[in-house]
């Protein structure tokens, strides 16, 4: 017969291979047009670009939310942002990171989803100063960001542990801070 194409075969695969084939086949493109919309972001584009990176998310899940994250913590030089630095560019990402973690910091799993895309983005665990310059630069709330600290606790990666745990720890002195300031 020759050649089958993997079209061909998923057709003809039970429900368990079609789902290896589908994501195998879509994972690849779908993570090239999130990084693609997000290192073109600009003025011009800016709404189609966030409303079709919305879209994607919308469709394929929690893994695509991930690594949108990923590609925008990637992108952005929190250096730079942290001075005021960085391109134009550069504020359009930090303005959608904003915009993105705002809308997703009242959610359970929070912590949990920016601490994987923080770790993804990085070689080696993350340090206290990391998740300082990123909570400061994307204006991430007190609350959501002692969740951050919480869910580096259970990380994989002992610098990541070690150094959550001290974040974790400054940021309690805050909320306490902030608790004894505010009247009953």
């Amino acid at each position: 017969k020759g050649v089958v194409s993997p079209l061909e075969r998923s057709r003809h695969a039970g429900p368990a291979a079609r789902g290896l084939l589908a994501m195998v086949s879509f994972a690849q493109p779908l993570f090239w047009q999130i990084r693609y919309l997000i290192t073109s972001l600009s003025k011009k584009n800016y709404k189609s670009s966030v409303s079709e990176l919305h879209h994607l998310v919308g469709l394929y899940g929690y893994d695509a939310q991930v690594f949108f994250l990923r590609t925008l913590v990637e992108e952005i030089q929190l250096q730079d942002a942290k001075h005021g630095g960085g391109s134009g560019r550069d504020q359009l990402k930090i303005q959608l990171l904003q915009n993105e973690l705002k809308e997703l910091e009242g959610e359970e799993q929070f912590g949990v989803l920016l601490l994987q895309a923080a770790e993804a983005s990085r070689d080696s665990g993350i340090l206290e100063d990391f998740f300082a310059h990123l909570c400061r630069v994307a204006k991430v709330q007190l609350k959501a960001q002692l969740s951050l600290g919480v869910a580096s606790l259970q990380s994989a990666s002992e610098t990541t542990r070690r150094e959550g745990a001290k974040f974790l720890r400054a940021k309690l002195k805050e909320y306490v801070a902030v608790a004894r300031s505010q009247p009953l």
